[in-house]
């Protein structure tokens, strides 16, 4: 019972782990697909353009 316990919660931990970086690469690909298509004048505000250059 202990045993099959930890078993689960190995699967659970990398899981979660390949949920939490599927979650950052479609963040990531959002936000890539929407500053392609912001306006010239948002890009070049300074925040824009240093997260633009982040990412």
């Amino acid at each position: 019972m202990i045993l099959f316990i930890v078993i689960k919660n190995e699967e659970f931990i990398r899981l979660s782990n390949k949920v939490s970086i599927f979650f950052c690469t479609l963040i990531k690909h959002f936000i890539r697909f929407r500053t392609r298509y912001i306006n010239i004048n948002t890009i070049l505000f300074e925040s824009g353009v240093s997260t633009n250059y982040i990412l």
